[in-house]
């Protein structure tokens, strides 16, 4: 064991013993053991496992959650763990245990919401408003409670590659654990059975095998499937990179089987896709300045509230902007210039048919018809571009 975690551990027991185990007090005592005695880092936990230390039963042996997850104290009545990361990125969801965590090392954007439901689809399916409550950067010095259900409904985006964050935590109690799809959908992932799982491997497998009966499969997947299953099966397929007439003829077949009143669900399915290719661009990408422009453009619902991120980040990261757009749009660093000057008209709200005439007041040298042609056709796409949506103007 290592010995600030043991001592952690020890800790958090007697000022949990104090309360009388009362688990309404663990956030605030776990988060206050946290402050108290800093865990180990990355590279020093890598070490000790690689130099033979002894782990407790781990509570998982997936990378569902952690890449890896190290379970580095475990009890009856609570579990330290270790949580690494390199290129996964959690969704936005709650927990059914309470505890705290605190940031080792890296850096992580920090985003909590409020889910409002206004129907239920199904016992394990809703539907309602998602709304950012707050935004925040963590580094070494911060420590958050967890509380557990909808008081604590959150998501992190880590900018440094590897991150790790230490949590205490209480086993899970029974109930669920929801994830939430923006713009307003949340649903309960423990529901997925083993036949689920395997069906979402198998088109997995299917598509990267380029196989001729893959849309057959998918299509009688989506037949055989309940409104949930469905909805798994879309948000899969998505994530394959198929055309959209495709895409919209299989949510077309959706809505049939289920009703109009899954359209929410389409949308937010859709709106996965996106978050899912940002997801898959921070993989591709170290620069942490970079990361936080993503972060952004993953948080952010509409324009405004990207600006009030951008303007809290370090001056690095509000010019990174320029340089974010060309890893988005996959173009050469030739284009930055251009970048900046229709980034900048982007940021300000400027609508397609107007920006010939904001170029004109925002351009100190002149330019000519061509290129005011070239701009423009450029500023365009760049508006309707799908990863750029929170940035729309109309």
């Amino acid at each position: 064991m290592i010995p600030v975690i043991t001592e952690l551990a020890r800790q958090v027991d007697r000022r949990w013993a104090a309360t009388g185990y009362d688990r309404d007090a663990f956030a605030s005592l776990a988060a206050e053991a946290l402050e108290d005695n800093p865990p180990p880092d990355f590279p020093t936990v890598a070490r000790e496992l690689a130099g033979g230390l002894r782990l407790p039963p781990q509570r998982r042996l997936d990378q569902s959650f952690g890449q890896p997850a190290l379970t580095l104290h475990r009890d009856d009545r609570f579990v330290v763990e270790a949580l690494c990361w390199h290129t996964g990125s959690p969704g936005i969801h709650q927990h059914s245990f309470s505890g705290a965590f605190r940031v080792t090392t890296g850096r992580s954007v920090h985003s909590r919401y409020r889910f409002s439901e206004r129907e239920r689809l199904t016992p394990t399916v809703a539907l309602g408003t998602l709304a950012m409550v707050g935004v925040e950067v963590l580094d070494g010095t911060s420590v958050t409670p967890i509380h557990r259900g909808t008081a604590l409904v959150h998501s992190a985006f880590h900018l440094d590659n590897p991150s790790m964050t230490v949590v205490v935590r209480t086993h899970d109690e029974d109930e669920p654990e929801y994830t939430y799809l923006p713009p307003g959908v949340a649903y309960d992932p423990a529901v997925r059975d083993e036949s689920l799982h395997k069906r979402l491997q198998l088109l997995d497998t299917l598509h990267a095998a380029a196989h001729p009966s893959y849309l057959g499969c998918v299509t009688l997947a989506l037949e055989s499937s309940d409104l949930y299953g469905g909805m798994e099966v879309l948000m899969r397929v998505h994530g394959h990179g198929l055309g959209a007439p495709v895409l919209a003829e299989l949510a077309a077949g959706y809505e049939r089987r289920h009703g109009p009143a899954v359209a929410p669900v389409l949308e937010a399915v859709r709106e996965q896709r996106r978050r899912s290719h940002l997801l898959a661009l921070r993989a591709t990408i170290r620069d942490g300045d970079l990361r936080y422009v993503l972060a952004c453009l993953l948080s952010s619902f509409d324009r405004d509230s990207f600006r009030r991120q951008l303007a809290r980040a370090a001056p690095g990261a509000r010019d990174a902007f320029a340089v974010c757009l060309r890893h988005v749009l996959e173009l050469s660093p030739g284009a930055d210039h251009a970048l900046g000057v229709t980034g900048t008209a982007l940021l300000a709200g400027v609508v397609p048919g107007g920006f010939p005439a904001w170029l004109a007041r925002h351009t100190d040298e002149p330019l000519d018809d061509g290129q005011v042609r070239l701009l423009t056709t450029f500023y365009r796409q760049l508006a309707e571009h799908p990863l750029l949506t929170p940035l729309r103007t109309g």
